[in-house]
């Protein structure tokens, strides 16, 4: 698998493309990238994804990337490779790509630079300055060019599209069954254990802690299970999400706190991913430490059972 962050020197191939954010890489976005993917090689061509990477903290527009993402940009490229794509393009919003009028996007880039030979989006796609290119521009301008538009209709989840707004409303609001239907996968948080008060310790609970990322979508604050991945090992855990009001009274950053079972061990400075399995209860404001320690006990028998251990 090639992947290319600029649009020069780009291996000159007839190539399939799937357009799109791919943000979740959902199972909308998944059959997407499957239907080209078996158009492609029908017409003898190579497999590809266009998307998008944003270095700079900014969207379309110019507008600033809050807390949204579904998936890291590691996260898709691993999910593109598993999926057997031969291509990847991840190309910066940069000010005058985002100008490129719809036509020039299809002729210059598509077309042009990436030897388009067929172009897979949703229905409902956008492209070019202002968004002014959709699907009805696009059949327009492939009827009279050497380019097949592969347009795909909605795929829905218990009556309703799937997207990647919906699957982030999941996420808000708990319902982590839904979120990981609509994506295939358990959503999952990535960062560097950091120290803590070490409260957890004294409570006898030690804890790895991360903030939380700046641009990911934010979980519902409260009490999850989870798997914990470091050091190449995958272990069974319970989460807290939040800001930890009973103890961190003078901060309120957002971080993930994680008590991992049958380990032992400092983990500061580790890299470390959490994968959210299911929801259990919402974080609260506790009077007392030990109201708070006798709740994590609770927390602590209750998740171990979910995990069967």
């Amino acid at each position: 698998m090639t992947i290319y962050r600029s649009l020069k020197n780009v291996d000159q191939r007839p190539r399939g493309i799937a357009l799109g954010v791919f943000d979740g890489v959902h199972q909308g976005h998944l059959e997407l990238i499957r239907r080209m993917q078996e158009a492609s090689a029908k017409k003898g061509l190579a497999s590809s994804v266009f998307t998008f990477s944003y270095e700079d903290g900014l969207d379309f527009g110019g507008r600033v990337i809050g807390r949204e993402f579904l998936t890291t940009e590691e996260e898709k490229i691993a999910i593109f490779r598993e999926l057997g794509v031969e291509d990847i393009f991840l190309i910066p919003l940069e000010e005058d790509f985002q100008h490129l009028s719809p036509f020039d996007f299809l002729d210059q880039v598509i077309a042009g630079d990436l030897s388009g030979r067929l172009l897979a989006v949703g229905a409902d796609a956008r492209y070019g300055w202002k968004s002014e290119g959709d699907v009805d521009y696009l059949l327009d301008f492939a009827a009279r060019r050497d380019l097949e538009p592969l347009i795909m209709g909605d795929i829905d989840f218990q009556g309703e599209k799937i997207s990647s707004t919906r699957i982030r409303q999941s996420l808000a609001e708990g319902r982590l069954d839904e979120a990981t239907a609509m994506m295939t996968r358990p959503f999952r948080l990535e960062g560097t254990v950091i120290p803590g008060r070490r409260l957890g310790t004294t409570l006898g609970f030690p804890t790895a802690n991360m903030l939380y990322p700046e641009h990911s979508a934010l979980l519902r604050f409260g009490v999850y299970q989870t798997r914990v991945r470091v050091r190449g090992q995958d272990f069974p855990a319970v989460t807290s999400v939040g800001i930890a009001p009973s103890v961190h009274r003078d901060r309120r950053d957002t971080l993930i706190e994680s008590y991992l079972y049958d380990f032992s061990g400092d983990l500061y400075g580790e890299e470390a991913r959490v994968e959210f399995v299911a929801f259990t209860r919402d974080e609260l404001d506790f009077p007392s430490l030990s109201e708070l320690k006798a709740r994590i006990d609770q927390d602590l028998i209750q998740v171990r059972a979910m995990h069967g251990l």
